[in-house]
């Protein structure tokens, strides 16, 4: 297992006060990085299974490939992977983060099967076309302003007949259940906007075609929760601050979201697609 660093790297032209916007293209310019990593380690393993078995079945995945993971974050997917292909395949995990793929690291010693991470930018893979036999992504290309060009690459460097799978959410569709559904309106079109690709799961079909894949497969997914973890909660604070939701609307949403927690009446809930593609042969 090693880390291929790779030194020229188109590097974001976020500050460091644009981590308080989740700018996952710029984790290491964050004031808390490892903010990142803290909400990268809350994901619902509910959503996880659904959005992981979908992916994984679509890309096809068979003992002896190699694959790659672009936008790996903390790993979890690569070592997932790795296990499907076994000891005779690999699989190589990529991250622009060097603080994302530092916890990568950590959280893979001592793992038994062949994996790598590198660091670079998805915008421009650091690998010879053809050098893999399947190529997926997830939530990552929310945070690009050009996910074509990275489509493009990741059919680039996967070979002939080989599956690309992409899962992204579309932002728009994000509900938390509340009494002021003009309150959580304007949270959910702030934290869309916030982002650069906020709606790019309804997108996919259509980058997908244009970057002439074929046997496309769109499907989508709710992923839901009852539960209220803090990503709502401060969701809600930092639509405040950029002056999205006023003070009051913001302490009001929180407050109801934990009674309603109490009483077990919470529920959140977005779509998410996946898309898979087939390299033309």
């Amino acid at each position: 297992m090693v880390v291929e660093p790779n030194n020229d790297i188109v590097q974001s032209d976020a500050s460091p006060q644009h981590g308080a916007r989740w700018d996952f293209a710029a984790v290491d310019a964050a004031l808390d990085p490892q903010a990142f990593v803290r909400y990268l380690q809350q994901r619902h393993p509910d959503h996880v299974d659904l959005r992981q078995g979908l992916s994984y079945q679509l890309l096809e995945v068979c003992e002896g490939q190699r694959l790659l993971d672009v936008g790996c974050g903390l790993g979890d997917d690569v070592r997932a992977l790795a296990r499907l292909v076994g000891a005779s395949g690999s699989v190589v995990g990529l991250d622009i983060s060097e603080r994302l793929l530092e916890s990568a690291l950590r959280r893979s010693e001592g793992f038994a099967y062949p994996i790598s991470f590198v660091h670079a930018d998805m915008h421009r893979l650091p690998f010879a076309a053809v050098s893999f036999d399947g190529c997926r992504a997830e939530r990552v290309l929310l945070h690009t302003a050009q996910p074509l060009q990275v489509v493009e690459e990741m059919r680039r460097v996967t070979r002939p007949g080989g599956r690309i799978v992409v899962t992204e959410p579309d932002l728009d569709t994000l509900v938390f259940h509340a009494s002021s559904p003009t309150a959580v309106r304007k949270l959910t079109q702030w934290h869309s906007d916030a982002v650069r690709n906020g709606a790019i799961g309804r997108w996919l079909p259509e980058i997908f075609q244009q970057c002439e894949l074929q046997d496309i497969r769109v499907i989508p997914t709710v992923a839901h929760s009852s539960d209220l973890s803090s990503y709502p909660q401060t969701l809600a604070q930092r639509a405040q601050e950029a002056g999205a939701l006023t003070q009051d609307e913001a302490q009001d949403l929180i407050a109801e979201w934990r009674r309603r927690a109490e009483r077990h009446e919470y529920l959140e809930f977005g779509m998410f697609f996946t898309v898979a593609g087939r390299v033309a042969a």
